[in-house]
């Protein structure tokens, strides 16, 4: 195949990886590309007879777009290529076949691939299914007797399906991720499974023109910063949400993003403490105005003093620990508080007068805008951020006192880190008081 030659190095950085982009960032075409197995060491996959690949969507009539897409394509690269319309399938000079389908629901999927098999199986717009069990019914029909590399991908817009956003741990702003699925097979060995998302913006794309980019940004707050920025966040927020305008400013100037320990700034250890439930820890520092979240952690069921040695074993052995009014009860079994626990371990322990909830969070509120926070090691708090809601009434239409709900423990820890305010230090030297005695 002659033509396979001549544009190869064209295609070659384009497809590797998972693909899952935002609008406009020519993901279409890149997993259409990404099909043809151009880039195999051995050489293209549609050179091989025994090559076979599965390209599917949600319905129908969504794949006319993609179909058309991939005649603008294929016949440039073989053009022996052949498509039938009434089977779905592109067939190429050497035998290879690249099939497209459409499946709604798991029941389609199933009773049309039951004893197929591909190398590669690609989804276009993975954000349209409602659940993962599409996604992980394909892949069960990845198997390649000769000896290919087997692999699913996948392009999407940021979706308001949940599962999508957990299933490659993308971040609320919607930056790369990579990490390794272990699992176990039957004869007890583990397969490792490599998980990549990346992320792309609608200026990844040069040849889109400003009109385009004029009509997106008519959309409302959410859809702009989902299809624009590819900021998955974005549907998360709603009006119920505490924090809703902090955290969609947070998002927009950056400050969900890398926090580093700064050197010669004190840190701090704010603690909510759960009896029963969560206690929850976030560890920040103060750096003049700004408050620098570093990494947070919580769990449930353990003594306090796990919790010290966890703050300790993450290198904060000179934190200063505050700590919300109730840590000065007594504890029925030891007789102790957990502010005498706590001061075992650390020299600085502070104990917050009592305030009341609306107090706090109007606090946090005049504090948010100072506030980074590092987007790795700090996952929960920030699902706790989006999830911390108001109850709704819907006699009144109105909103009332926040819920109490898994959020509300990292909700009250970062009360406790904006109310906290550290005493001033005084330091003169043997010049400054000659210079004060002099005065008098």
């Amino acid at each position: 195949m002659e033509e396979l030659s001549g544009p190869l190095p064209t295609y070659r950085n384009i497809t590797e990886g998972v693909h899952i982009k935002t609008l406009g960032g020519g993901k279409t075409f890149a997993l259409l590309i990404d099909a043809l197995g151009l880039n195999e060491p051995q050489g293209p996959r549609i050179g091989m007879w025994h090559y076979r690949a599965l390209i599917y969507r949600k319905q129908y009539s969504h794949l006319t777009d993609l179909i058309d897409k991939s005649k603008q394509i294929y016949p440039h690269i073989d053009r022996g290529a052949k498509f039938n319309h009434s089977e779905l399938v592109w067939t190429f000079t050497a035998g290879a076949q690249i099939r497209f389908d459409y499946f709604e629901n798991i029941t389609q999927a199933e009773g049309k691939l039951i004893g197929k098999e591909f190398a590669a199986i690609y989804c276009e717009e993975l954000g349209l299914f409602e659940t993962d069990d599409v996604l992980k019914f394909c892949q069960t029909r990845l198997r390649s007797p000769h000896g290919l590399k087997c692999y699913f991908r996948a392009s999407c817009n940021p979706s308001k399906n949940a599962w999508l956003q957990k299933f490659f741990r993308i971040p609320n702003d919607g930056s790369s991720t990579k990490f390794i699925l272990e699992s176990e097979l039957p004869d007890g060995s583990i397969a490792n499974t490599t998980i990549k998302y990346i992320q792309s913006k609608l200026n990844d794309n040069p040849h889109l023109g400003r009109e385009y980019l004029e009509k997106l940004s008519m959309l409302d707050e959410a859809d702009r910063q989902a299809l624009i920025n590819g900021v998955w966040g974005s549907y998360i927020i709603t009006d119920a949400m505490v924090y809703r305008f902090e955290y969609q400013s947070l998002l927009k100037e950056n400050r969900l993003t890398t926090v580093r320990y700064e050197q010669g700034h004190d840190v701090y250890a704010a603690f909510d403490l759960g009896f029963g439930d969560n206690t929850s820890v976030i560890i920040f520092q103060i750096v003049g105005k700004e408050i620098h979240i570093i990494e947070s952690f919580q769990s449930s069921g353990i003594l306090i003093d796990w919790y010290a040695d966890e703050i300790k074993r993450r290198g904060y052995k000179d934190a200063t620990i505050i700590l919300p009014h109730d840590a000065k009860q007594h504890s029925l079994e030891t007789g102790k508080t957990i502010e005498n626990k706590m001061k075992l371990f650390f020299t600085n322990v502070t104990v917050l007068e009592r305030l009341g909830i609306e107090d706090g969070i109007a606090e946090v509120k005049r504090k948010f805008p100072y506030i980074y926070i590092d987007k790795t090691k700090n996952e929960e708090l920030t699902e706790a951020i989006t999830a911390y809601e108001r109850e709704y009434n819907a006699k009144i239409d109105l909103y009332g006192g926040p819920l109490h709900n898994k959020a509300s423990h990292f909700a009250d820890a970062l009360r406790y880190c904006c109310v906290y305010t550290p005493e001033k230090k005084y330091s003169f030297s043997i010049s400054d008081f000659r210079e004060s005695f002099s005065a008098i």
